[in-house]
C-alpha cells in the first residue's frame, strides 16, 4: 500500500483533544547521492497506526480506519510517542541508522530503533518502507507504517542495511522497499 497522509482528523477523547499537525508530512534531501551528484528528496509520512492499537471490540475508545480500512482504537500512549516521531525519522536518515528486513503477517516491513546504537532490550521501534515518489518535488517516500515498543535481541538480526542504502535502492532502481 503507498498512501501518503497529508493530515489527521481531530480526535476528542476522554474529553481531551489531540491533534495531529505534528504528523504532517516532511521533507529532508541527501545532498549530492543521486545521480549526477544532484539531491535525492525524501518526503517522510504517516499512518494511523503511530497513534492507534488495533480495537477491541466493546472497547470505548475512539475508533477509526487505518489504511485499509480495518478498524483500530485511539491510544494515548502511542500518541504521546508519535510528538517525537519525526525528530526520529529526520535523525534516521541524517545520521544513517542501521534497519533491517522484518516479516510480519507474511509481509515484510522496514524496522529501526529510534537511536543510533543497536542495544538488545526493550526498544522504541520505527517501521516502515520506502518507494519511488510520483511527486514532482520529491524522489522517494518514506512511509512510517507504526511505531511502538519491542523486545529486540540483535543477536539474531544478522542482515543489516543503512537506512541511507535503502533510501537509494528505493530511488536508483524505482522498486518499493521492501
Amino acid at each position: 500500500m503507498t498512501t501518503i497522509n497529508d493530515s489527521f482528523p481531530t480526535v476528542e477523547h476522554a474529553q481531551n483533544r489531540f491533534t495531529f499537525e505534528h504528523l504532517v508530512p516532511t521533507s529532508i534531501f541527501l545532498a549530492g547521492q543521486g545521480a549526477g551528484g544532484a539531491d535525492i528528496n525524501i518526503r517522510i509520512s504517516y499512518q494511523t497506526h503511530v497513534f492507534s492499537r488495533r480495537h477491541e471490540g466493546g472497547s470505548t475508545a475512539f475508533a477509526l480506519q487505518d489504511e485499509a480500512g480495518l478498524l483500530r482504537q485511539f491510544c494515548e500512549e502511542r500518541y504521546k510517542k508519535s510528538l517525537t516521531l519525526p525528530d526520529i525519522c529526520k535523525r534516521m536518515v541524517e545520521h544513517n541508522y542501521l534497519t533491517w528486513e522484518s516479516l510480519d503477517k507474511n509481509k515484510a516491513s522496514n524496522l529501526a530503533v529510534s537511536g543510533p546504537v543497536l542495544t538488545s532490550g526493550l526498544n522504541d521501534l520505527v517501521v516502515y518502507y520506502l518507494f519511488p515518489s510520483r511527486s514532482d518535488e520529491h524522489n522517494v517516500e518514506l512511509v512510517v507504517k507504526s511505531a511502538y515498543q519491542k523486545e529486540i535481541d540483535f543477536n539474531h538480526i544478522k542482515r543489516r542495511y543503512n537506512v541511507r542504502q535503502l533510501i537509494k535502492k528505493a530511488h536508483f532502481q524505482q522498486i518499493r522497499v521492501p
